[in-house]
């Protein structure tokens, strides 16, 4: 996901120093920046899942979830048909509303 902002221009100054000593993106820096930030309000009715590929799911479980949090063996599994868990992790993701993930995910699946 891309998002543009306007920062002042000692922040931005701030935000480069910081990234280029760690040797690290801006990206990198401001991701882990919004970890400190407050938590939202989460909606009490969802049900947080996580998804690793296997055999051993349950469908008492699959039909509980509303909230799936993905790492990038699902996402690389969804998109590779030749993969085993091709099938399980597109059916998994499709069902899932919302579909969660990390920017450290993207950044590991961008292919």
């Amino acid at each position: 996901m891309t998002v543009t902002i306007d920062l002042p221009e000692d922040s931005l100054a701030r935000l480069r120093a910081e990234a280029t000593r760690r040797g690290v993106s801006i990206d990198l820096v401001i991701a882990e920046l919004t970890t400190a930030l407050p938590e939202d309000h989460v909606p009490t009715k969802r049900t947080l899942s996580f998804i690793g590929l296997g055999r051993a799911s349950r469908g008492r479980l699959r039909a509980r979830l509303s909230l799936l949090v993905v790492d990038t063996s699902v996402l690389l599994a969804a998109a590779d048909k030749a993969d085993p868990d091709h099938g399980p992790s597109v059916r998994a993701i499709e069902r899932a509303s919302p579909l969660v993930t990390t920017a450290f995910v993207i950044t590991e699946t961008h292919i």
